[in-house]
């Protein structure tokens, strides 16, 4: 590529081994001078690679690049013809090095072509949250793997090169614990994309944990990542069950949405996301846990956290009416639990006084719980409800998502 006095080049490093010719660097130069002295433009195209035992150049079409003078190398091989011309050449080294992998002498080893970004989408592109980046020139075959909240309303994969890319929505699963999503690309460059559901092994014994725990029998809330189950002692079978009407041992997604009236929860919630995040409230026991003074936003959300004089910590949404309103995670905590209790009442057929929670400990540390069941003190306050916590050690290490 040349304009006047500026031309470009599209560099490779490649460094010959048992198996075939290996990718080093890969790199494009897009304004190169050809009036720039002959040792610096070496120095840019080849960097700190001074003597390369061999330089290749396609020399198709860029005549007034002088070439010899800034190389200075008798190693020099001039391809002069279009790449259609060895098209031809290539299909048959390439046929001769699939019927005998020992024919290495033209091979490079594959690289991949076209990037591939997974990630999940929160009703707009400010605010996503990246989950796997397959770029260009990474070696193949290869696999990728991320295991994730089952709290994103929708997961995209964009695929593509420079000169092309596409976006396609991804089918996600139901009843799980997790997404895990996996990206395979072989190697002839063909993409394969799997997202399964995922289960704690071995989740249905926090039920006999709650009941040697549990004495007074009390219903249980839990929560993991942003989700969360109920747990109600069953007189008839004298065990604790989970709640069906909450999604049994899964659970639901903790999400609040403002953008009418009458709040929404769970997956309605969620759903709203796609027309007004902004208005969205979760991940209510990530900010709880978060010290004032290092404070993390987060990518995905469409809210913002503030302060003001009486409170270190708010959540700043919109409202349905489209004014900016401010709440403390508490109380919109409490607003959530509200939703658990009603649920819990009309299994029970009376109005729970008290409640037992639990915390799945996942990443947070002993700080970070203790600020967590703090602000699940405040929410029962503005509930006129008792609270209690039941911590079951070492419960993280007897179960691990199943294979």
């Amino acid at each position: 590529m040349l304009s006047s006095n500026i031309f470009g080049l599209t560099v490779g490093e490649f460094k010959f081994t048992s198996n075939g010719y290996k990718l080093i660097k890969h790199k494009t130069l897009s304004s190169l001078n050809v009036n720039v002295s002959p040792e610096i433009l070496c120095h840019q195209i080849c960097g700190s690679l001074n003597h390369p035992q061999k330089i290749i150049i396609s020399s198709f079409d860029c005549e007034r690049i002088p070439f010899f003078q800034i190389f200075k190398s008798a190693n020099l091989i001039f391809i002069n013809e279009a790449s259609e011309f060895y098209w031809e050449k290539f299909v048959v080294k390439i046929c001769k090095w699939l019927f005998d992998k020992s024919f290495i002498k033209y091979y490079i080893l594959p690289t991949v072509a076209k990037s591939i970004r997974i990630y999940g989408y929160f009703g707009s592109t400010n605010n996503i949250s990246e989950i796997l980046n397959i770029k260009v020139g990474e070696k193949l075959p290869l696999t990728k793997t991320a295991i994730i909240s089952k709290s994103v309303p929708e997961i995209y994969a964009v695929i593509g090169d420079k000169r092309q890319k596409f976006r396609q929505k991804m089918k996600l699963p139901e009843n799980c614990h997790r997404f895990q999503i996996s990206v395979t690309i072989d190697e002839e460059n063909f993409e394969s994309i799997e997202i399964l559901p995922k289960y704690f092994k071995g989740f249905d014994k926090i039920l006999t944990k709650i009941d040697a725990k549990l004495e007074s029998k009390i219903s249980l809330i839990g929560f993991y990542d942003n989700s969360s189950v109920i747990c109600i002692y069953k007189n008839s079978e004298e065990r604790y069950k989970f709640l069906d009407e909450w999604n049994g041992m899964y659970g639901n997604n903790c999400f609040i949405s403002f953008d009418q009236k009458r709040p929404k929860f769970g997956q309605k919630a969620m759903d709203s996301l796609n027309t007004k995040n902004t208005s969205v409230i979760f991940d209510l026991i990530k900010t709880m846990s978060m010290s004032p003074e290092n404070i993390i936003p987060d990518k995905k959300w469409g809210f913002t956290i503030i302060k003001n004089a009486e409170n270190q910590i708010l959540l700043k949404f919109v409202n349905f009416d489209g004014r900016k309103k401010r709440s403390t995670p508490a109380f919109l905590m409490a607003l959530l639990l509200r939703k658990h209790l009603k649920v819990i009442e009309r299994k029970i057929g009376e109005k729970p006084t008290q409640t037992a929670f639990w915390i799945m400990k996942q990443k947070y540390s002993e700080e970070e719980i203790q600020r967590i069941k703090e602000g699940l003190k405040k929410s029962c306050k503005f509930l006129k409800i008792d609270c209690i916590f039941v911590d079951f050690k070492n419960f993280c290490n007897d179960f691990g998502e199943s294979k």
